[in-house]
């Protein structure tokens, strides 16, 4: 039996553009959500409304924050660029690789990054955890054939 497209992330990659062109920074350990949105949805329930809340969706839609875990090397170019991601107070570029099957999609928009820790587990690779909030919707192609 074929394993299933949708069982594994393995191969995700992060890219991000701190205004030197996008830069990998690195393999993706877990991406628990991709880039998406939520509608927040408001009560117009009237003093005369009996039972049941009434509820309407917001026009506007909110960028859902992401906790990226990924690998990394102390000093790298990578580190760096994460730090830089950090430290800016705008939306920066960004770029997800996810394979499936034969073929790479790309998730790419912008988004605020912050809360970056270096971790240093007793396994082999060291790793980190960067926050990312979604400023625009993200355009989903597949990757270019190279």
């Amino acid at each position: 039996m074929a394993i299933s497209d949708a069982t594994s992330g393995f191969g995700t990659e992060l890219f991000i553009d701190i205004g030197a062109g996008l830069v990998k920074v690195a393999e993706i350990d877990d991406i628990p959500e991709l880039p998406s949105f939520e509608t927040r949805l408001y009560n117009v329930s009237s003093q005369d409304t009996v039972g049941v809340d009434e509820f309407k969706k917001h026009p506007l839609k909110e960028g859902v924050e992401i906790s990226i875990v990924g690998n990394y090397v102390i000093g790298s170019t990578a580190e760096t660029t994460l730090q830089a991601a950090e430290d800016s107070l705008d939306p920066i570029e960004y770029r997800i690789i996810v394979p499936q099957g034969d073929t790479d999609y790309y998730f790419e928009g912008s988004a605020l990054f912050y809360n970056f820790k270096r971790m240093n587990p007793k396994e082999e690779k060291r790793t980190f955890t960067i926050a990312m909030k979604p400023t625009a919707a993200s355009a989903i192609d597949a990757a270019p054939e190279v």
